[in-house]
């Protein structure tokens, strides 16, 4: 019964995507390298990708979505660096676990989800990143002098 209902429900998910995705592509081809800048006009195109890696593409092109993915990048190796560099000190190393896990979810979801028409995502991404680098100085600091995190 479910996948009937799912089968006769004509602009769906799928079928809206596919047809957004279409469109993407569509205007993507017209300005592939630079994009077409931060701020599209939305009624123009009347859709965002649900996807924010589209929408980099989109707005930012391949060279703006390389830098991005570039610095994503950077940032997971950071966080997973953070987790082999924090063994002697426990707490750092389960704070480190839990923002690489959060960081992870976010870079997964952002394959479907597109959180760029969300005024607040922009900020919740670099406050992940700031994080990890806060705590990547944190765990070299306290590797290089461990009574920074003594117990007393």
């Amino acid at each position: 019964h479910i996948f009937e209902r799912f089968a006769s429900y004509k602009m769906g998910t799928l079928d809206t995507r596919q047809y957004v995705w279409y469109k993407f592509f569509r205007y993507f081809k017209d300005r592939p390298f630079l994009g077409h800048g931060m701020v599209y006009n939305l009624r123009s195109y009347l859709f965002l990708p649900h996807s924010t890696y589209f929408s980099y593409l989109l707005t930012m092109g391949i060279i703006g979505l390389a830098a991005y993915l570039g610095f994503l990048i950077r940032i997971v190796v950071a966080g997973v660096r953070n987790s082999g560099l924090s063994r002697r000190h426990p707490l750092l190393r389960e704070i480190s676990i839990a923002l690489n896990s959060s960081l992870l979810i976010l870079i997964v979801d952002s394959l479907k989800v597109e959180y760029l028409k969300r005024s607040n995502y922009q900020l919740i991404v670099w406050i992940f990143f700031a994080l990890i680098i806060a705590l990547s100085r944190i765990i070299i600091a306290t590797n290089n002098n461990p009574s920074i995190v003594s117990k007393k």
